[in-house]
């Protein structure tokens, strides 16, 4: 099922699933989707289904409408995507999009994610080094569920070490390091298919470091990492 999770500072307003049809998006009351405030336009986007998949699409050029950080005037949405309206932000999934054509999910170049940083090779003791590691100039920094039955639930990042995901086949860790927050698989090496991934992209044997907005998903669960200073 395709739904939109509607934030306002990092904290969920509302989850709106999305049936078949328009459901537009506006500060009217006449919208599916009605954001009560002056950054929005009366009517601001609209979803459509088409045969391609859930298109949004701009109303008022005068209100700009964000896709993954990008300016767009018409985009066709794929799980994960993050939509910003006015001082709102949206964030896309679609549990099944097999079942519309033109639905799958997103794979190859991530497209308008931001200039995300290179993976860098795990640190033979991630735990040392991030126990080691000061928090002199690091902002702090936390986690959004997106999705589940914890969805909206806020987790701080302020330990050394942070473990997603208990299942021993599939798992990883954030390390809190001098200089940033870095996602490292502890995965086991014979998943068939990768389990862990950053907006869309699998991390493989690499750390990663993390900015401001990025997807993870473990699994089935989506999480946004988000700064707090």
């Amino acid at each position: 099922m395709a739904r939109l999770t509607v934030t306002f500072k990092g904290r969920t307003i509302q989850v709106l699933p999305l049936e078949t049809g328009a459901t537009g998006i506006g500060r009217d009351d006449d919208n599916v989707l009605q954001i009560d405030s002056l950054a929005v336009a009366p009517h601001h986007a609209v979803i459509d289904v088409e045969a391609r998949g859930m298109v949004l699409k701009q109303l008022d050029m005068e209100y700009p409408l964000l896709v993954n950080g990008r300016k767009v005037h018409e985009h066709v949405l794929k799980d994960g995507d993050s939509i910003v309206v006015g001082k709102h932000e949206l964030y896309f999934m679609d549990d099944d999009p097999t079942d519309r054509v033109g639905g799958g999910r997103r794979g190859g170049a991530n497209e308008g994610a931001g200039d995300a940083a290179p993976a860098t090779k795990v640190v033979p003791n991630v735990e040392a080094a991030a126990a080691a590691a000061t928090d002199k100039g690091i902002p702090e920094a936390g986690l959004q569920m997106l999705n589940g039955k914890h969805i909206g639930l806020v987790v701080p990042l302020r330990n050394p070490l942070t473990r997603l995901d208990r299942d021993e086949a599939c798992s990883a860790v954030i390390a809190r390091r001098v200089d940033g927050y870095f996602l490292a698989s502890l995965s086991s090496a014979d998943i068939r298919e990768p389990a862990i991934l950053v907006n869309n992209q699998p991390i493989g044997d690499a750390s990663c470091k993390l900015n401001d907005g990025d997807i993870i998903r473990i699994n089935k669960h989506r999480m946004r990492f988000f700064l707090t200073a």
